[in-house]
């Protein structure tokens, strides 16, 4: 299969949106293969010890990926915790036409780098107010799949 089948459907905003964050706070972003029509068009963004996995499907979802000291891999969903953090400020800039994806892509986009830089510069503050959201949720990695794309980018 060419590269251009293989192109994320949102590799546009991605590149728009998620490159500059990624330059400006030292990440790597990374497309990763579409294995599962479920998690369309997943893509990361690569810390030093963390990562973070965007997919979109009905909907982006957003999950905080690290490697415990016991050497299990731990995964937080924290779409929730980065959509309450959305304001007028980040909305104004959408433009709400056809395309929820592409919207909730932005949407994220501006709201991790307007509220969350300290946690795309890798500090773990940010998860005591986690802990605390009534919908919090996380889990040790379990799947073979999701292991396998984890263990490049966290040793």
């Amino acid at each position: 299969m060419g590269r251009m089948e293989m192109k994320n459907r949102y590799y546009d905003i991605i590149e728009e949106y998620y490159r500059p964050l990624a330059e400006k706070f030292g990440l790597k972003l990374v497309y990763l293969e579409q294995r599962d029509y479920r998690q369309g068009n997943p893509f990361l963004l690569v810390g030093k010890d963390f990562v973070l996995k965007f997919y979109t499907f009905d909907y982006v979802k957003l999950y905080y990926y690290k490697k415990g000291s016991n050497g299990k891999y731990h995964r937080r969903d924290i779409v929730n915790l980065i959509a309450l953090s959305c304001a007028d400020r980040e909305r104004s800039k959408v433009r709400y036409i056809d395309d929820d994806i592409r919207d909730a892509l932005i949407l994220q986009a501006l709201t991790l780098q307007n509220y969350w830089k300290s946690l795309l510069m890798g500090d773990r503050n940010w998860i005591a107010e986690f802990n605390r959201c009534p919908w919090h949720h996380e889990e040790d990695v379990t799947l073979d799949d999701e292991i396998e794309m984890l263990r490049p980018y966290l040793k």
